[in-house]
């Protein structure tokens, strides 16, 4: 394949966001092994009724000889899998940094196939026998470009900027805000490696000269540790880093391929729309639409706009939205962007009409209405409804009988809680199971396509009701039913979350019985962004679990014969 700043900058993010879902899954199932850790010891310790003395905080067990070794296998089971959930998580940050390492790399094998008279200021020096050796003079570069790569990683992250700085002859760190993040990432990547994560003087003075700022109360020999919500931030920071990185370089050295990166730009900015991280996705559309100045294509400017503004919208700067939305000139623009206006305006009943216009074979087609994130709430309108039935002569959520229903439970506990609290848990919840769904099952050969509809209630809990269209091209031909329980607990001044997740598998037709399926709990701070991640992955992980029955395929039959058991 050729070297591609589009390939290459493709490549990087989805192996970023592929570390970014791992770890979750894995702190599961490590809290999975502890709990059964925990468990299995206390339970030995109670059944053989084994005493206990605590000694300056310490406590010790009288275990007698003849118990000692199986008290010492489960101890240290339970010892292994508390120590995992540090480990891991240190693991897979110093993996972030390291992509992030093989995609600078890539990215400077690219910037030499596209200028590769670049290489003409290399140092890199080579004997007449030396070049004996080689059959062509391109192997003789192949080898140049990757000792130069190899000398380029070897340095700091900082010095490796600075190199493509000088080389490009071109400024990198101009507004870019997140490098001093960027910085203590990387460095905090070097303490776990070198030195355990304990601080250094190092750590500090390279942290304090590109900008970091400490808290007062921040300690030398202080050893580091990776959160949930640590890595998480580190994600965005790496992915911000590559992408513009990428995109700058792009920019310099192919100036007649502006059109082509304005459509990589976009597409990532969208995806994260898609997968709810308004933020970083924000971020990026900021970067398009304000730094880079030149844009080819008008078209492909509005577009990114428009997301930028639907990006606000999602993330609730409403009036943010309404102000990019206003400095658009609509008087000319097609009707998807007139749409696109509407719907983030709430005008339902005028995308209603233009939707009538574009009508069935238009620029935005059925699958955009079922899919696209602009459409999330327009879709729950009678308006919609109305008009895609009148276009499609179905209704949107089709005729059948057959569907699966998502119950997300907020419950009031131990504490009132505000009706506008409960709300916006109700809504935050919603859009993380919305996004699961979309994520697992659109597109997806085990599950059907699906409608996902909000069900409003003035009750303390919110319905998602998704509905299936059956195919018998699709391994899933029953009924899915999800629960989430969010408990909300007062605990002295501070607000915790405790989740549940369950889930039942129905159909009379291959089951003789309900297959149920249960995943863990956990808890939190509710204003922690981990737990909407950890909700995310219960849910991901009762869908993994259904999907599991279907190793085999199902016995076809006609459509009408398929038995579907309603919730």
């Amino acid at each position: 394949m050729t070297p591609s700043f589009e390939n290459e900058t493709m490549r990087f993010v989805e192996r970023v966001e592929s570390l970014r879902v791992t770890l979750p899954l894995i702190i599961k199932f490590i809290s999975d092994t502890t709990e059964e850790a925990q468990d299995n010891f206390t339970k030995f310790i109670e059944l053989n009724d084994i005493k206990a003395e605590t000694k300056d905080g310490q406590k010790t067990y009288l275990c007698p000889t003849d118990l000692l070794a199986e008290y010492e296998r489960l101890e240290r089971e339970l010892r292994d899998a508390k120590l995992s959930g540090s480990l891991v998580p240190e693991s897979l940050l110093v993996a972030l940094v390291g992509q992030y390492d093989a995609f600078l790399g890539r990215l400077i094998h690219v910037i030499f196939h596209v200028k590769s008279e670049l290489l003409s200021s290399s140092d890199r020096q080579m004997t007449f026998s030396d070049l004996s050796k080689f059959e062509s003079i391109d192997d003789a570069k192949k080898l140049i470009v990757e000792k130069e790569i190899e000398s380029v990683l070897r340095n700091s992250h900082l010095d490796q900027i600075k190199w493509l700085e000088k080389k490009l002859d071109m400024t990198l760190r101009t507004d870019l805000k997140i490098f001093p993040y960027f910085i203590e990432v990387t460095e905090r990547r070097n303490l776990l490696v070198h030195a355990d994560g304990v601080v250094s003087s190092q750590y500090i003075s390279v942290c304090k000269s590109n900008g970091v700022k400490f808290d007062e109360d921040f300690e030398h020999c202080k050893r580091l540790s990776v959160s949930l919500s640590y890595f998480d931030n580190a994600c965005n920071c790496i992915f911000e880093m590559g992408v513009k990185l990428a995109h700058v370089i792009w920019r310099k050295l192919q100036p007649t391929d502006l059109e082509r990166a304005d459509l990589n730009l976009n597409e990532i900015g969208h995806n994260l729309i898609s997968l709810l991280n308004y933020d970083l996705a924000l971020t990026l559309f900021n970067f398009a639409t304000e730094i880079l100045k030149n844009h080819p294509s008008e078209h492909l400017l509005t577009l990114m706009k428009i997301n930028k503004a639907q990006a606000l919208k999602w993330s609730g700067k409403e009036g943010e939205c309404r102000s990019v939305i206003n400095k658009i000139d609509w008087s000319a623009k097609a009707l998807k962007f007139q749409l696109a206006k509407s719907v983030l305006e709430e005008n339902y009943e005028e995308a209603a009409q233009i939707m009538r216009s574009i009508g069935k074979r238009g620029e935005v087609t059925k699958k955009d209405y079922r899919i696209r994130p602009i459409f999330q709430k327009f879709r729950l309108s009678e308006f919609f409804l109305s008009a895609y039935e009148e276009i499609y002569q179905e209704k949107f959520i089709g005729d059948t009988q057959c569907s699966t229903k998502i119950e997300i439970i907020a419950k009031e506990k131990d504490f009132e809680c505000t009706g506008q609290d409960l709300e916006q848990i109700k809504f935050d919840i919603s859009k993380i199971i919305e996004s699961g769904v979309r994520k697992c099952c659109i597109g997806n050969d085990d599950f059907p396509p699906l409608e996902i509809h909000h069900e409003e209630s003035e009750s303390s809990f919110v319905k998602i009701c998704t509905l299936f269209e059956p195919s018998l091209s699709h391994k899933l031909k029953d009924s899915l039913t999800i629960t989430l329980t969010v408990d909300l607990l007062k605990v002295g001044e501070e607000t915790l979350v405790k989740l549940s997740c369950s889930g039942v598998l129905s159909n009379k037709k291959h089951y003789k019985k309900d297959a149920p399926y249960t995943t863990s709990f956990y808890e939190g701070l509710i204003d922690e962004g981990v737990i909407w991640n950890k909700i995310d992955q219960a849910f991901l992980d009762i869908l993994s679990k259904a999907k599991s029955q279907y190793s085999k395929e199902p016995q076809k039959t006609s459509s009408d014969e398929l038995i579907w058991i309603n919730h």
